[in-house]
């Protein structure tokens, strides 16, 4: 079976399992941005965040 591997692998293991998880729920306000109705209409979400 292949593998993918890269330089210093486990310790990008390790980090991943110290940052906090999160849970996504919607803002208090009530704050949305864009056209929802517009967005509603294809079907489409963009959701913005970090990569880890």
């Amino acid at each position: 079976m292949p593998t993918l591997d890269w330089l210093n692998r486990e310790a990008a293991f390790r980090s991943t399992e110290q940052l906090p998880t999160r849970v996504l729920r919607p803002h208090r306000a009530g704050h949305e941005f864009g056209d929802v109705a517009a967005a509603a209409g294809g079907g489409n979400l963009l959701i913005q965040g970090d990569n880890l």
